[in-house]
């Protein structure tokens, strides 16, 4: 968490990165399970892409291969609606 903190803040400063945005890439830990498990994190994450204070350009998610795409669908859900469009799922 600090380290993402920190990249916020350095990337806040720059002038060329607060014009053109961020790229985010996100990947869930390999205890993916516990995600499915815990639905009360969705909240606390459309909060946090809330209160980002660097514009997002894109968003790319890196999943695991699964045969069920609720992991998927958890994570665009997170990702909130109005950032959907500009986010790319990767899986495998």
């Amino acid at each position: 968490m600090k380290v993402a903190l920190y990249f916020t803040s350095v990337a806040a400063q720059d002038i060329v990165t607060s014009r053109k945005g961020v790229v985010l890439v996100l990947w869930p830990s390999s205890d993916y399970r516990g995600l499915l498990s815990e639905p009360t994190m969705i909240k606390p994450s459309l909060e946090l892409f809330s209160s980002i204070p660097i514009r997002v350009s894109s968003i790319h998610l890196c999943l695991p291969a699964t045969p069920n795409d609720i992991l998927r669908n958890m994570m665009l859900f997170a990702v909130g609606r109005d950032r959907r469009i500009r986010t790319r799922v990767h899986q495998g």
